[in-house]
């Protein structure tokens, strides 16, 4: 039987998603003593570390459950570690999949990180401020100008970084797509996000970017090959420069 705080955690977790593997819904806020009746509370984690090369990949199933937990409990942003492109791509896939389980946009900001002087990492600082048929109505707005950007193993971070910036600041928002099971890819679309806010004209803009994520048909092996990654921002006065059009036509590597 599970005890009273693991129903407490499940009854925070949609039913949909409880369905099938429950060890992706279930999270322990609660660390159990020498008294097994009587658990003993945790403070809540300041960083979610997305799982490395030694864990299997059901451990970013684990991860999504912890995501979409932590993003409801109206403490702050959830915060997601990681170092490498396993760990990056895993992270981006367990993003996807807590907004998708849980019927959430989940909102997230990518950022550069200095563990140290050698070795920098990402952080990604994810929300879940509305529904997905609020975000899908304001993505209506956008629809039939926002363009969808494919990216693939050899596409540069800058110049991706470069295209997003100018797509948003013309359009509004720009998608990319993402071939979930490429770890290169998903790193390389992570890198550009965390990149943003230094190549955007205005910085301030270029922090303000979020990013939304859907996987559609996820469950269904064959068909939901792609991950759509939606890049928006705040509404601005800035007017698009014509530049703009001609630095989005020369970054390489990428198609509609």
């Amino acid at each position: 039987p599970l005890s009273h705080v693991q129903l407490a955690a499940r009854r925070q977790w949609p039913q949909s998603a409880l369905r099938g593997d429950a060890s992706r819904c279930r999270f322990l806020a609660a660390a159990v003593d020498s008294q097994p009746s009587e658990p003993r509370e945790v403070s809540r984690p300041s960083i979610l570390w997305s799982p490395g090369s030694s864990a299997d990949e059901t451990q970013t199933d684990r991860l999504a459950g912890k995501i979409g937990l932590l993003c409801r409990d109206s403490e702050g942003n959830c915060v997601i570690g990681s170092r490498g492109e396993l760990t990056t791509a895993r992270a981006i896939r367990a993003l996807a999949k807590a907004s998708e389980l849980g019927k959430s946009a989940i909102v997230f900001r990518a950022r550069w990180h200095a563990d140290s002087e050698e070795e920098r990492a990402l952080r990604f600082y994810a929300t879940m401020p509305y529904t997905f048929s609020v975000f899908k109505q304001n993505w209506k707005l956008l629809v039939g100008k926002a363009r969808v950007l494919q990216v693939t193993p050899h596409t540069g971070v800058h110049n991706l970084a470069t295209a997003i910036a100018m797509e948003e600041r013309k359009n509004g928002g720009v998608a990319l797509k993402l071939n979930h099971k490429n770890d290169t890819v998903l790193a390389v679309a992570a890198k550009a996000l965390a990149t943003l806010p230094h190549l955007a004209l205005n910085e301030e803009r270029g922090q303000g970017l979020g990013c939304v994520l859907r996987w559609p048909r996820l469950g269904d092996h064959d068909a939901a090959k792609f991950v759509y990654a939606h890049v928006f921002g705040n509404a601005s006065n800035d007017q698009p420069r014509e530049e703009a059009r001609t630095e989005v036509e020369n970054a390489s590597g990428l198609q509609d």
